[in-house]
């Protein structure tokens, strides 16, 4: 008995020591999993009825407020402010009767999207009305 034992474990041990040499592992199982960064992404449409030269002063001063305020880079192109910082990348395209805010935060400020998105809502408002 314990012969037949030995000799069904030995088996196996065969096996499980051959798997490996016969049939490799599927490649994906090689890899580890791509990790994405979390990404969060603010897209506001905001409506208003400013003269162009006097919306592009508005967001020109908001723009150097949030500078001061968050350490944020910014610069034109065209009508369209380009704002940047660690953790957030965004813009403000400015049309004649419509503002478009986008932004994609990064890990750390993807936790605070809302409050974040309620504070544009709310200086748009105060801006543009």
């Amino acid at each position: 008995m314990l012969r037949q034992l030995a000799a069904r474990l030995s088996g196996h041990l065969t096996w499980a020591t051959s798997f490996g040499s016969r049939a490799p592992l599927p490649a994906q199982w090689h890899q580890s999993p791509r990790m994405e960064p979390a990404v969060s992404t603010i897209d506001i449409r905001h409506a208003h009825s400013m003269p162009h030269a006097k919306a592009r002063k508005a967001v020109e001063d908001v723009a150097k407020k949030l500078a001061d305020r968050f350490d944020m880079a910014w610069h034109w192109d065209a009508d369209t402010l380009h704002f940047t910082r660690s953790g957030v990348d965004g813009h403000i395209a400015l049309a004649p009767k419509q503002l478009h805010v986008t932004a994609k935060l990064g890990f750390l400020l993807s936790a605070m999207k809302g409050p974040i998105e309620g504070e544009i809502r709310r200086v748009l408002d105060e801006r543009f009305g």
